[in-house]
């Protein structure tokens, strides 16, 4: 049962059921329920508690339960194999991921300069790679490990943008700070040079 899994996970971390709760972002009485067995995890929960966890979702399926895992105690390939041939089914959008990169790398240090366009990740060859190379038992496994890698990614990227856009507004108070204090000092010069006219 995933949800006795969970539970010695936990404990194994010296996490409370809230504390669980809070990584994860779900409720305590969700990841409570889940780990008495009272509520069967969807796969976005599961994703969300291996995440909460730092383990990959697959950790959290007991091996003599689990009809998704690839075992090696079923003649099908070791959790090794399994990652090297996930890496190898998404190799083409890695690839394409770090050409893009590298071209607006280019961009940005050639003083502006147009680059060639780099088209769309090669899904189709990835999608005849996970057919191919994939079981159908180890599918789901390795959508939700990608699905995993998708999630941090957009949260990683959401914390980036958040501090962004934190810059742009420190940056704003900075422009209007030094624009009020050329202001005042236009304005001390101003009376300076009157008080000297008027001395005169």
């Amino acid at each position: 049962m995933i949800g006795a899994e969970v539970r010695r996970r936990r404990e194994d971390l010296g996490l409370t059921g809230a504390q669980l709760a809070a990584r994860a972002g779900m409720a305590p009485s969700a990841v409570s329920q889940i780990e008495t067995g009272k509520r069967t995890p969807s796969s976005a929960s599961v994703v969300k508690l291996a995440e909460g966890l730092g383990v990959g979702v697959g950790d959290l399926y007991p091996k003599d339960l689990s009809p998704r895992l690839p075992l090696e105690e079923r003649g099908e390939r070791s959790a090794e194999e399994f990652e090297r041939t996930l890496a190898y089914v998404m190799e083409p959008v890695a690839a394409e991921t770090l050409k893009e990169e590298q071209t607006a790398n280019r961009f940005l240090s050639s003083e502006g300069e147009n680059q060639n366009y780099i088209v769309d990740p090669p899904e189709a060859e990835v999608g005849r790679r996970f057919l191919e190379e994939l079981s159908p038992e180890e599918r789901p496994l390795a959508f939700a490990e990608v699905a995993l890698g998708r999630a941090r990614f957009e949260r990683r990227a959401a914390t980036l943008e958040e501090h962004l856009t934190r810059a742009q507004r420190l940056l704003r108070e900075r422009d209007q700070k030094i624009a009020r204090l050329e202001e005042e000092n236009a304005h001390l010069w101003e009376e300076h040079e009157q008080a000297k006219v008027e001395k005169t």
